[in-house]
């Protein structure tokens, strides 16, 4: 779990990681960070076989309330990018979404999807979109030209944007 968070990085680092980026920012309760380290060491105790019945336990128990937490804080940390980068447009007869992404920017409206070109809005598809935005790196900062906007006003008439 840790890994899918801050990437590939030795177990000690990843503590670490843990502890600086999730525990002192309130991320993360305080005591997850002594569990995460049993967990740690745990894996020695099993490898030469000095692990009692009850420690097994009561590791199994605490790491599987640090697994819930992690899977949730994974989940928050994902809805908050993916709405990030999403413009809600509403018109005086139409309303849709445009999408930012780090490839190009679309307006989705009832199901259809549209990309932004120089020119205008062209047809897209699913796949295309879906393809977008799996290689939209940091949601951390979106941005789009005032060219985006020209458009819609071009498509839509008048319309009002709430982020």
């Amino acid at each position: 779990m840790l890994k899918n968070i801050f990437g590939n990085k030795a177990r000690s680092v990843l503590i670490k990681e843990f502890d600086k980026k999730l525990v002192k920012t309130g991320k993360m309760q305080k005591r997850f960070l002594p569990v995460l380290k049993k967990v740690d060491s745990i894996k020695q105790k099993i490898k030469s076989k000095k692990l009692s019945q009850t420690e097994m336990d009561l590791v199994r128990r605490e790491a599987g309330e640090l697994i819930r937490e992690l899977v949730d804080y994974s989940q928050r940390k994902e809805l908050a990018s993916v709405e990030k980068g999403v413009i809600f447009v509403q018109g005086k007869d139409r309303k849709g979404e445009v999408v930012l992404t780090d490839i190009a920017s679309f307006f989705v409206e009832g199901g259809k999807f549209r990309k932004f070109t120089g020119k205008g809005l062209v047809d897209s598809n699913s796949g295309e979109f879906e393809d977008a935005m799996k290689k939209t790196e940091d949601r951390t900062k979106v941005s789009f030209d005032s060219n985006v906007l020209d458009i819609l006003k071009k498509e839509i008439g008048e319309f009002s944007l709430t982020i």
